[in-house]
C-alpha cells in the first residue's frame, strides 16, 4: 500500500534491533535508511560507541543480510560522518568503509 518502515540504526543507539525494527516486517518492507560507525577514536555528538567497528559494523550488516533488509549505508563525503571513504578518490575509511565495500561486492556475486 505504499507503506516502507524506514530504520536509522546506529551503535549509540541502544535498541534491541529486532524487538525495534523487525517486529514491523510480516508488514511492511523495512529500509536500514541509515547506518555507520565514526571508528573507535571518534567521540560523536550523537553520544558514545559502545562497540568497536571491527565488531559493530559486521554485526549490523549480517543482520541486514539475514532479514534481507534493503540499506543504504551513510556517508559517501569524506568531510560528513559517519565516511564510508577518506577521500573522493573513493578509498573506503579503514572503520566503516572496507566492510560496506565487501558487503556490496559479496552482493553483487
Amino acid at each position: 500500500n505504499g507503506i516502507i518502515y524506514d530504520s536509522h540504526v546506529y551503535p549509540w543507539k541502544t535498541v534491541d534491533w529486532d524487538e525495534a525494527v523487525t517486529v514491523i516486517a510480516d508488514k511492511y518492507p523495512i529500509l536500514i535508511g541509515e547506518l555507520g560507525h565514526y571508528g573507535d577514536d571518534a567521540k560523536p555528538v550523537e553520544g558514545p560507541q559502545p562497540e568497536s567497528s571491527r565488531i559493530w559494523v559486521p554485526k549490523v550488516l549480517d543482520w541486514i543480510d539475514k532479514h534481507n533488509y534493503h540499506m543504504t549505508a551513510w556517508c559517501f563525503h569524506p568531510t560528513a560522518g559517519p565516511c564510508i571513504i577518506k577521500s573522493f578518490d573513493n578509498e573506503p575509511t579503514d572503520f566503516y568503509g572496507v566492510y560496506i565495500k565487501e558487503f556490496l561486492e559479496k552482493k553483487m556475486q
